[in-house]
């Protein structure tokens, strides 16, 4: 599995929206182009596709309770 880190100079609820809210990942992920998701916001059972500044396919993902919801 793929994984991403980044330190993120703010208040953890504040990141965490951030980090959640797929319409932001272009703006904060330099990697990322675009997102097509069903919602916005990524919580579990969210399943979409990303696509990359290089490349020109979709990049499927799929979000789990384990990493998204306590």
């Amino acid at each position: 599995m793929l994984t991403e880190q980044r330190d993120i100079a703010a208040l953890a609820s504040v990141a965490w929206m951030l980090l959640i809210d797929t319409g932001q990942w272009p703006k904060w992920g330099p990697s990322v182009r675009a997102v097509d998701a069903p919602a916005q916001t990524a919580t579990a059972d969210v399943i979409g596709k990303q696509w990359t500044v290089r490349a020109s396919i979709a990049i499927c993902f799929a979000c789990t309770k384990g990493l998204y919801e306590s």
